[in-house]
């Protein structure tokens, strides 16, 4: 069973399907209080641990779990582009209390052109999404293209703030407004500044009013999985409103320092399920004299203007954490950004050597030998069980490690008990 939940601050929605089950005949479809009026709490707290960890069980003890049905995938829309240390929060709690691995974090307005473009209305263009509050609106540009559907840009405001965004991104230029659709749905009144707007946009504009965005929401997170997708695989992707900084850490306070990473988020279509180097780390560059190489990645909104004086005991977000010996670090790492997974990791050599490695063939190898040995006349005039270990079946000389004889020799004991309790 594939689940899409709609994550809202006031209203969310719970939208399973069975494989192969039509979008418009879910199995479960219910409307539920958004995290804010289920346990009212500071703002700042409604996306802490506890808080979703308290919502999202009580969603899995009163509508997943008495369904008896196994849920093999999930999809969340997220009210707006959440930085990675909260996505990789939600991932882990969706893993521990639903038992989940398999999420897909998506933002809900690039949720919402999705679900348009599955029902074949809107699969290519230009668009703005409104959605209307009582004094202001939250907007989105979302450009819509046969391959892939992107979400520009997301924010706050009234009808100023959305033209100077526009203008920004090139949805609006002196002869007009460069835009194919707008969707609009919300609950201002007729005279709200961006009724009046839409209104003289009507004749020129596809306007297309939305009185169930929540369903269309979760169609649309229905994109990431195949199962119940009927259309080709169409890439979700974002400009990240997020930059990255590295704190080179050093004992001396004086030689500490902070440099943004020059990743280009600003211009980067990022994919919601890409990998991507952030940066190569050269610890051969550094203070030969530092016996231990400590690292910090910090997070934060790219948005806000940032003081680089202040190394260690910042609130930004920190999305990565080394503290090695020297002598245990590569000279040269690359710093990945996992998008998926919500992490950055160093991009590491693998450690396993093959010459400890078993193979499979190495193992069925062995089975058949034995097996025969159990067949054979000599084991079967004997109450003594005992494998001649004939150098010519074993397996290569590079593969003799401890735990490859351990191995062989568990087989080889359950082997002969199987066969003495046949013999009972």
């Amino acid at each position: 069973m594939h689940i899409a939940i709609d994550l809202g601050l006031h209203n969310s929605l719970l939208v399973c399907w069975k494989q192969g089950q039509p979008l418009d005949q879910p199995s479960i479809s219910v409307r539920l209080p958004g995290l804010a009026v289920f346990k009212p709490e500071p703002a700042a707290n409604l996306w802490s641990r506890p808080s979703l960890e308290s919502y999202l069980g009580y969603l899995y003890r009163e509508y997943m779990l008495p369904s008896r049905m196994v849920i093999n995938s999930a999809a969340i829309a997220v009210p707006q582009i959440m930085g990675l240390k909260i996505r990789r929060q939600l991932l882990d709690i969706m893993e521990e209390v639903m038992g989940i691995d398999k999420v897909t974090i998506v933002p809900r307005y690039l949720a919402l052109a999705a679900g348009y473009y599955l029902s074949n209305e809107l699969t290519s263009g230009d668009i703005i999404i409104v959605d209307i509050k009582d004094t202001q609106a939250d907007f989105a540009f979302v450009s819509v293209c046969p391959e892939v559907i992107t979400l520009e840009r997301q924010a706050t405001g009234g009808l100023t703030e959305l033209r100077e965004e526009a203008e920004r991104l090139g949805y609006l230029s002196p002869s007009g407004w460069n835009i194919d659709h707008v969707v609009v749905f919300g609950d201002g009144n007729d005279q709200n500044e961006m009724n009046i707007w839409l209104s003289s946009l009507a004749k020129k504009i596809n306007i297309k009013p939305e009185t169930n965005p929540a369903i269309r929401i979760a169609e649309g997170l229905t994109i990431t999985n195949p199962v119940n997708n009927p259309r080709p695989p169409i890439r979700l992707s974002m400009i990240y409103p997020f930059n990255f900084y590295l704190a080179d850490i050093d004992p001396d306070p004086s030689q500490a320092s902070i440099t943004r990473i020059p990743f280009d988020t600003a211009n980067l279509e990022i994919d919601r399920d890409s990998r991507l180097k952030l940066i190569r780390y050269d610890s051969a560059g550094t203070d030969v004299r530092k016996d231990r190489i400590k690292l910090l990645v910090y997070e934060m909104n790219s948005h806000i203007e940032l003081d680089l004086k202040e190394v260690e005991n910042s609130p930004w977000d920190i999305v990565l954490e080394i503290d090695s010996a020297r002598e245990d670090f590569p000279a040269r790492v690359d710093l990945m950004l996992d998008m998926e997974t919500a992490i950055v990791h160093p991009d590491l050599p693998s450690i396993i050597e093959e010459t400890v490695r078993f193979t499979e063939t190495d193992f069925w190898k062995r089975w058949a030998v034995n097996m025969a040995n159990l067949k054979s006349p000599e084991f079967n005039d004997t109450d003594d069980v005992h494998f001649d270990k004939d150098s010519s079946i074993l397996p290569h000389a590079s593969f003799n490690s401890d735990l490859t004889l351990q191995i062989e020799d568990s087989l080889s004991r359950i082997q002969s008990l199987l066969s003495l309790w046949q013999k009972i």
